[in-house]
């Protein structure tokens, strides 16, 4: 038996951007959180804006690396509605256990949850 999914398996996207400013070619520096324009976020504590100031001083041999985007992607799991009304995700393979103790594969069929098989999947005899 399958339960229904509710929000498919997808790819999930954010993209960030950032100034960067070195201190010589150690890989050293820092880097404020900005828009895609280089408008830099309000700094939350005192430390980052006086870093900031520095910066923009180009004391200490400080250099601007310029403005840097990072993307990053990663897969949300399925999100399935078990057969008590609770949501389950669908992020392992073999084993997404419902709250109720109902055991789901990946595809959202229900199946005997793997620490109660054998190394071929076979259910033990005393289940």
């Amino acid at each position: 038996m399958s339960i229904k999914i509710t929000t498919p398996r997808r790819t999930i996207e954010t993209v960030t951007h950032y100034l960067a400013y070195s201190i010589g070619n150690d890989g050293c520096g820092y880097s404020f959180p900005c828009d895609e324009s280089g408008v830099i976020f309000p700094l939350d504590n005192e430390a980052a804006k006086d870093n900031f100031k520095r910066c923009l001083s180009g004391e200490d041999g400080i250099t601007f690396d310029g403005l840097k985007t990072h993307t990053n992607r990663y897969r949300a799991p399925a999100e399935a509605l078990c057969t008590c009304g609770r949501t389950v995700y669908l992020d392992d393979p073999l084993d997404n256990e419902c709250e109720c103790g109902k055991c789901y594969n990946m595809s959202g069929k229900q199946v005997t949850p793997s620490w109660q098989c054998d190394e071929q999947g076979n259910p033990y005899e005393d289940n």
